[in-house]
């Protein structure tokens, strides 16, 4: 009897034990669940501060806010930036004029922080100019487009041989005013000689890039270069950045008269800074995946005879010349897109790689 009622309470307490251990093992699994989740789908209130009634206020003036998850909830690639576009998928719209900054974000070392764009010919409400007045970074820029949806190109020169600038976000000059873009750099070392055009788009991908460069081909009718400022986002996949430069380097032959090309690889922060972000920065075969990347490019341009710049080399340079290991952060506005500084530095290794390439224009043997 004994032995039944000890065999018992064995039992009742191991099925305890056993529930204990489940309902702890759920709560773990929800805390972990909790701590991860805005990691993993970037969740607007733990990169941003939004309270709900400057929500709804950046909602009706149509604003958009990048890097945090979508929490205006704009319609993809409907907004006051972009439109639907038919042949590329959406386009920059034309005619905009549109003021930005870069927001505070709540979670620390973020080095991809939100930014929040509005329409400047709007009145700000009382609420929101309170709330960029605390929560933004203080480096405002503007985004002006002309008729052809265009990012602005400063100083403007019309009626001149064209240089078309094809690529993605930093071709295009995310976070920096117009006159600040790689475009606008290298139009004032042209002068008034040739029309620099910037019909890079951000999130342009190869595929979009070569119908840009087809509709260029088609509008303008008297192009002296194409430069394309390869994001290396874009050219993960190897077989992408030979894809690349053979439709390009196709395209400006399409003619007879080859049309000199230039390709800026563009690199990552996290790669041209990896000794200083170690194991917190990127994993060791991404990086290698980039080494990768700068020595086939290299390759397959001097193949394709596409002059080739490695932006990488010009960070390093550029630490050199100023002695100090922080210096490369200078380039950048975040993690990817360069700061006027770094547009200013590939706009010149442009500029020397034209007076070259359009020297030799001619016949393609």
């Amino acid at each position: 009897m004994n032995q039944t009622s000890e065999s018992s309470r064995r039992e009742i307490f191991f099925y305890t034990m056993g529930i204990a251990t489940g309902f702890v093992i759920l709560g773990l699994v929800a805390i972990a669940g909790y701590l991860l989740y805005p990691r993993l789908h970037n969740r607007p209130q733990s990169v941003l501060h939004l309270p709900e009634n400057v929500k709804d206020r950046l909602q009706h003036i149509g604003a958009v806010i990048g890097n945090a998850g979508n929490p205006l909830n704009v319609p993809r690639h409907d907004s006051i930036l972009v439109k639907p576009d038919p042949g590329k998928g959406y386009c920059v719209r034309p005619n905009i004029a549109i003021w930005g900054d870069i927001l505070k974000a709540r979670n620390p070392y973020n080095i991809d922080p939100p930014i929040i764009y509005l329409p400047s010919d709007r009145s700000m409400p009382l609420i929101v100019t309170e709330y960029l007045r605390n929560q933004s970074r203080q480096v405002p820029f503007t985004i002006r487009t002309d008729s052809n949806g265009y990012r602005q190109t400063e100083p403007v020169v019309a009626g001149q041989p064209q240089v078309v600038i094809l690529g993605d976000s930093v071709a295009f000059g995310v976070n920096v005013d117009d006159n600040k873009t790689i475009a606008s750099y290298l139009q004032a070392r042209l002068g008034r000689r040739l029309s620099v055009i910037n019909m890079a788009v951000g999130n342009y991908g190869v595929k979009e890039m070569l119908v840009t460069a087809t509709e260029a081909v088609q509008r303008f009718h008297d192009i002296r270069c194409f430069v394309y400022v390869a994001c290396q986002n874009d050219l993960w996949n190897l077989a992408d950045l030979r894809k690349a430069v053979s439709g390009i380097d196709e395209i400006a032959s399409n003619k007879g008269l080859r049309i000199p090309i230039i390709m800026l690889l563009h690199t990552y922060m996290e790669y041209c800074l990896k000794d200083f972000f170690g194991d917190k920065g990127w994993p060791g075969k991404q990086i290698a995946h980039t080494d990768k990347l700068r020595e086939e490019a290299k390759i397959l341009c001097k193949q394709y005879k596409v002059s080739f710049i490695d932006w990488t080399n010009i960070v390093y340079a550029f630490k050199k010349a100023e002695g100090s290991w922080f210096a490369p952060f200078a380039l950048y506005s975040d993690h990817c897109h360069l700061s006027p500084r770094g547009n200013k530095l590939a706009a010149k290794a442009i500029f020397a790689k034209m007076a070259s390439s359009m020297n030799h224009q001619g016949s393609r043997k």
